[in-house]
């Protein structure tokens, strides 16, 4: 498969999944934790919101530099083949709820409306991850990494 399908399942995979688990640096190891996610068909960002009194808010506003990884397998056996990993590794901004970051809160609430109170929330922050390059496993050890400055489709 080339490389613009691998990226076209990346595309699909970021529209379809509901759920990635956000790596964030708290001392000197790496923490994980689950979140809800939502990116736009470019996938250029990726919006997440998460709780203003949790770990991944404390590491994110001392070490803005984070991972998010998504895959699409089923923990079936035939995703040894059949699934997709995706790592995306960026900058997290904290957004605040402007007339100018609408967008992104739309993105992220029309992607999982349940979670609208929650989004809305004084104590929720919502981040965007500025994606600097993706990751890609499939077919259990084929690698692709994709640099966003240099996306060409």
């Amino acid at each position: 498969m080339s490389e613009q399908e691998t990226w076209l399942m990346v595309e699909k995979t970021l529209e379809t999944q509901k759920f990635g688990v956000l790596a964030t640096l708290m001392g000197e190891y790496p923490y994980t934790g689950a979140v809800t996610f939502a990116a736009p068909p470019d996938a250029g960002y990726i919006i997440f919101a998460t709780p203003r009194h949790t770990r991944k808010y404390t590491n994110l506003k001392v070490h803005p530099k984070a991972s998010l990884f998504v895959s699409n397998a089923a923990n079936k056996t035939e995703d040894i083949f059949g699934a997709i990993g995706i790592t995306a590794v960026g900058d997290a901004q904290e957004l605040h709820h402007t007339p100018g970051n609408q967008q992104y809160y739309d993105l992220l609430q029309n992607k999982h409306s349940y979670l609208k109170e929650f989004i809305d929330s004084d104590s929720t922050a919502v981040f965007v991850l500025k994606i600097l390059k993706y990751y890609v496993v499939r077919d259990f050890q084929r690698v692709y990494e994709f640099h966003m400055q240099d996306r060409k489709f």
